[in-house]
């Protein structure tokens, strides 16, 4: 009779042990081959092997453990056997079971009760009816060492499997530049984009410097997105280090941004104030004295001049610039020109400080953060808890300003 037949009986009792979840892979470990090794060892590595795979959370594992809790010990060892090495007879022994993959292998020694050994897994798809993977440890110096080299490659025989069905990665973290590894090896830096991982545990490390180290074993679903809010905390000394930084630029960012203000606002008072003011008593002179104007001109000029001398109370002066256009008005147009330019060298030089002061206002804003970020860590710390409805992750606002532009027509 052909194994399959003589296997069938198995459905009914692997059924009586639950349905496995439909997200979950049906994998059997068969009991590993002794070669010149004693049982127990089989047994502790087979065991080992099995509770490796179980705490994957991703397969439905099927022991022979617990096959022989359901069966008569004679029947077990006339169904499945530790002979059953060729590859149509696990085809049909997975069949049975209805487990797409079976995990075999061996445990050998040298002698029988102490190391070296040397344990060998395989993972045989039954699907294709082939071995998909294989794993092999050599050199263990004691049972403990094959005990543990059995986990491993538990871990390892499987990694085909795991890598192919695959889901989503998200870690969010409100620190920047923070270096994070997965699995052991450096994959990025915060913030995090979203990443393809094989299904399973991996260890996920997020560190910066100042900060305490964030770890944790995650795992990753098949199809599904799995999300880590990640809060480092920081060393004491970095809080005091970037308090004392972040309180110096912001009080650089709040001086210079009253400077800035400052200037800009003297640069628009002069140039609206007295350079258009000048400005508008020089023009009309500046045109009558301009090369081919008739005296004619100058006189009507010098008298407009005279005229607002008047109006401002000083009529003295106003008499001479009427009686002497050529003497008196034209030394007092000389005099409005040098007004003129001291008072837009004063505006330029106002919107020349407040455009400086802006720019390194803006700098400090943005370079700068808020000196109380940590305030949460100096007491007890540890993190205080997030409002109700609060963003899992949270980003530092960057307050900028806006840059005036004044030209000037003098």
């Amino acid at each position: 009779m052909r194994l399959a037949t003589r296997v069938a009986s198995l459905l009914a009792v692997v059924a009586l042990a639950g349905p496995a979840r439909a997200e979950r892979i049906q994998l059997a470990v068969m009991d590993l081959e002794a070669r010149n090794v004693e049982p127990l060892l089989i047994d502790s590595v087979s065991e080992s092997v099995v509770g490796a795979l179980r705490e994957l959370r991703v397969f439905k594992v099927i022991s022979r453990a617990e096959i022989r809790q359901m069966l008569s010990l004679d029947k077990e060892r006339a169904l499945i056997s530790s002979r059953c090495s060729e590859s149509s007879c696990l085809a049909e022994v997975g069949s049975a079971l209805g487990a797409r993959y079976l995990v075999v292998g061996t445990v050998s020694g040298i002698d029988r009760t102490k190391g070296p050994f040397t344990v060998k897994l395989q993972l045989f798809d039954m699907k294709k009816a082939e071995v998909a993977a294989e794993q092999i440890r050599g050199d263990q110096k004691t049972a403990r060492d094959a005990v543990a080299a059995g986990a491993t490659l538990a871990l390892e025989v499987v990694r085909p499997i795991l890598d192919k069905e695959q889901g989503f990665f998200e870690l969010v973290s409100r620190e920047s530049a923070a270096k994070v590894s997965i699995d052991g090896r450096l994959v990025g830096l915060t913030p995090f984009p979203v990443q393809k991982l094989g299904w399973g545990p991996h260890r996920v490390v997020v560190e910066k410097e100042g900060f305490i180290a964030w770890a944790k074993d995650v795992q990753i679903e098949r199809n599904q997105a799995t999300t880590e809010t990640v809060t480092l905390i920081p060393s004491p000394d970095f809080v005091s280090s970037y308090r004392s930084r972040n309180r110096a630029m912001r009080l650089g960012a709040y001086l210079t941004t009253a400077l800035a203000v400052v200037g800009l606002g003297a640069a628009a008072g002069l140039q609206l104030g007295p350079v258009n003011s000048t400005y508008s008593k020089f023009e009309p002179l500046q045109r009558a004295f301009s090369s081919g104007s008739s005296r004619a001109a100058m006189s009507s000029a010098c008298s407009d001049a005279a005229s607002l001398l008047r109006a401002s109370g000083d009529s003295a002066r106003a008499d001479q610039v009427a009686a002497d256009p050529t003497g008196a008005c034209y030394s007092y147009a000389k005099e409005l020109s040098t007004q003129g330019s001291t008072y837009l060298l004063a505006a330029r030089g106002s919107l020349a400080a407040g455009v400086v002061a802006g720019a390194l206002a803006g700098y400090l804003w943005s370079a700068g953060d808020d000196p109380d970020r940590y305030q949460a860590f100096t007491g007890s710390g540890e993190v205080a808890p997030e409002p109700a409805g609060a963003p899992k992750a949270s980003l530092v606002p960057a307050v900028g300003g806006a840059m005036a532009t004044v030209s000037f027509s003098f």
